[in-house]
């Protein structure tokens, strides 16, 4: 049996990023309130764009090429 890629919610939860508390706040873009605006604080593309780690990172095609 293959091992499943982990989710951007497992990894950010891992390196402490995520508030268990909170945990079904946190959706890939944010969380929208009553008025429709919407809250990056939760979006998990944000976060993991704040991640130095991440943004270092050198992607596999940089890395072939």
């Amino acid at each position: 049996m293959g091992r499943k890629p982990k989710g951007l919610l497992q990894v950010l939860w891992g390196q402490g990023w995520i508030d268990v508390m909170k945990l079904n706040h946190y959706t890939m873009d944010g969380m929208q309130d009553a008025f429709g605006v919407v809250s990056k604080k939760f979006s998990l593309k944000t976060i993991m764009d704040s991640c130095l780690d991440f943004k270092q990172e050198e992607t596999l095609l940089q890395s072939m090429g």
